[in-house]
């Protein structure tokens, strides 16, 4: 299921969108899937502690929550969250992961001399760490921001959550589902799946939809180029490409190399597909390929006559 929302457009309670942030965060914390069956849920109120809600254990071990309404990780709001921390490590010795969730992502554009959001929280997470050591404790700190809570809500199980906090509807697989069964139905005798004809226009919907049979295509792709990168970046061939234009070379291989982890996160559907990035990389493998293409040439060559040799010694060996 496919999910858009916005986090600030959240539904208030008494009033404030802050608290009704902190019951979502709450609500999807008490659905986390990682939870074992054994462990108890407690929702905590004002004043918290630290932590809006947690589960714990049978053997007393505790996974507290804590929300923060804030639109950026910069210093303001990380100092709110450092009195959190604080809270919780002083009320919670037995705390063992603290989850922080946040309406908003941790942007990483490095410029030199000034830190990203996400350099700030990874520091701050080291200071929460040494405060934890300092009260005998292993603490694990958590980050739940924007993508993750709308990987959350795309859950059906939250698809009730999605209409109350937002008053939206989101289409499900199971919604989907139940109006083919209806389209189906209306059309009766006239619908027969062994009729049915494949058109180019249906394959638009497996990138939109993120369908197996996407992933499967790009994993097929992916594999097919590390194979021919595997024969092409030989030691060997490396040294002839170099000789040539060892820029060209570098740039190529850099190209290549990018595509898989461009593509890391291909089946999520929350996530955007990197088109301006994936665009970018072609055109540089493109470049590096125009630089190199008289050497390609003569390697492919090479490739072939040995091919060719190898598969004459098969049949030879099999007269």
């Amino acid at each position: 299921m496919s999910v858009s929302v916005d986090l600030g457009n959240i539904r208030p309670i008494e009033d404030s969108r802050r608290k009704g942030f902190e019951e979502l965060c709450s609500q999807v914390a008490h659905k986390f899937e990682e939870i074992p069956a054994s462990w108890k849920y407690t929702r905590i109120g004002d004043p918290d502690a630290g932590i809006e809600c947690k589960w714990k254990s049978p053997e007393g071990e505790i996974w507290g929550w804590q929300a923060k309404y804030v639109d950026r990780i910069n210093n303001e709001s990380l100092s709110q969250i450092d009195s959190s921390v604080k809270q919780a490590l002083k009320n919670y010795p037995n705390l063992s992961r603290y989850f922080v969730c946040v309406p908003c992502d941790r942007p990483h554009s490095p410029r030199e001399g000034i830190k990203t959001a996400l350099e700030k929280w990874n520091d701050r997470k080291e200071k929460w760490e040494k405060w934890a050591e300092e009260e005998g404790m292993d603490v694990e700190f958590v980050f739940w921001g924007h993508s993750e809570l709308l990987t959350f809500l795309s859950q059906d199980k939250h698809k009730g959550r999605i209409y109350f906090w937002f008053d939206s509807e989101q289409l499900t697989d199971t919604k989907l589902q139940n109006q083919m069964d209806v389209s189906i139905s209306n059309a009766k005798d006239r619908y027969s799946p062994e009729l049915h004809v494949e058109t180019g226009n249906a394959d638009i919907f497996d990138p939109l939809g993120r369908t197996p049979t996407f992933e499967e295509k790009v994993n097929e792709l992916l594999k097919e180029l590390d194979e021919k990168a595997s024969k092409l970046f030989t030691e060997r061939r490396l040294e002839v490409l170099e000789e040539v234009d060892e820029d060209a070379t570098l740039n190529l291989r850099h190209a290549i190399e990018n595509l898989p982890n461009l593509l890391e996160d291909i089946e999520q559907i929350s996530e955007n597909i990197p088109l301006t990035e994936l665009r970018e990389s072609g055109e540089k493998a493109e470049n590096a390929i125009r630089e190199l293409a008289p050497q390609l040439r003569a390697l492919k060559e090479e490739t072939d006559e040995e091919k060719s040799e190898t598969e004459g010694l098969g049949r030879s060996a099999n007269v």
